[in-house]
């Protein structure tokens, strides 16, 4: 199965588990009497973090292959790859505050969105930097 091809199914699966934390999270939120501009936000961070956990691991090892696990090469995969998504997180928070309380877009297509444009940019982070062979 070519690497691109496997990116994609693990991108949809960590947009997927993204997806499903950030419904459960925003759903509690919202029925604990917080705003929806407020609990679209904390729980877009929180479905982040998440997500990163998940796509590490996925990318490691199915997308990329590196199975390389010494203490040095993890240390900089991980630094790499979080580093890497911290970025696109923030930008996927402030996607989300432009959609939500900017545009007045519903939370959840403003998350299906976001998610489209942060698998494309974090395959090429990925592929040229983090996990370069």
């Amino acid at each position: 199965m070519p690497e691109t091809f496997r990116y994609i199914v693990v991108g949809v699966l960590t947009t997927l588990v993204d997806y499903a934390f950030f419904v459960l999270f925003n759903v509690l939120f919202k029925r604990g009497g917080m705003p929806v501009e407020q609990s679209s936000a904390l729980a877009t961070a929180l479905a982040w973090f998440f997500a990163v956990l998940f796509a590490y691991f996925a990318n490691k090892l199915a997308v990329f292959k590196s199975y390389d696990w010494s203490p040095a090469r993890v240390a900089r995969e991980i630094g790499a790859f979080f580093g890497a998504r911290v970025l696109s997180g923030l930008l996927v928070l402030l996607a989300m505050w432009i959609w939500v309380s900017v545009l007045g877009l519903n939370e959840y297509a403003g998350k299906i969105i976001t998610g489209v444009f942060n698998v494309v940019i974090n395959y090429a982070v990925s592929k040229f930097y983090i996990f370069k062979k």
